[in-house]
């Protein structure tokens, strides 16, 4: 519904559905729809001599375009109108022209981003950059100790640790004592772009670690 119509070359008021009286019978005319992001729809039609009202139905096909979504780095799912779609790189030529879209793009371990997007004639290309995930802490220790982690040396006292599984090694100065920590962070389920971070003391089991932001 809602499509202009033109007869034999003349504007008729109204949108459809709409009827058009004084149509010459036993005639050949011709009917044009118009209808934004929709096909222009020409037909040609006659009314017999003998029919009194001719009823016509058109199905208007939409028209379409291409969509790509790209993200560094590649992998992510790629979620439209709530649906999933796919994964990055991810590409579909079948997007109606003027709908607007709202696209979300997720890998685990990395912050969703999501965006709206109108589509418009021809290729639409949707380049993201995705920011990795990652937990801030602050190391507090008595004495001389050294810390490793990730088997490189920590040259200060706060840690950055991304999404994923870490090996913090914590080497006593005077007595040559050391301590493994094994540190997990994970994404919080609950809160959007939230992490959680656990931990395992020299195969010991593991435990959820309560965190907040460093001290000033």
């Amino acid at each position: 519904p809602g499509a202009a119509a033109l007869l034999d070359g003349k504007s008729v008021p109204g949108k459809t559905p709409m009827l058009i009286e004084n149509v010459e019978v036993a005639a050949e005319h011709q009917l044009e729809l118009a209808l934004a992001d929709y096909r222009p729809e020409p037909i040609t039609f006659e009314v017999p001599p003998d029919q009194v009202i001719q009823r016509l139905v058109v199905e208007m096909v939409p028209l379409k375009a291409g969509l790509r979504v790209q993200s560094t780095p590649p992998g992510a799912d790629v979620f439209i109108q709530g649906k999933r779609a796919g994964r990055t790189p991810y590409a579909t030529e079948n997007v109606r022209i003027g709908e607007e879209l709202s696209i979300r793009v997720h890998k685990p371990g990395w912050r969703a981003h999501v965006q709206k997007a109108r589509i418009q004639e021809g290729a639409n290309v949707l380049r993201l950059t995705l920011e990795q995930l990652q937990l801030d802490a602050r190391l507090r220790w008595k004495g001389e100790v050294r810390f490793e982690l990730d088997g490189k040396p920590l040259s200060g006292e706060t840690l950055r640790l991304p999404v994923g599984e870490h090996l913090l090694r914590a080497l006593a100065g005077s007595s040559g004592e050391e301590i493994k920590f094994r540190l997990q962070v994970r994404e919080n389920k609950k809160r959007e772009g939230g992490v959680l971070l656990w931990a395992n003391v020299d195969a010991k089991p593991w435990g959820k670690v309560k965190t907040g932001p460093p001290e000033k």
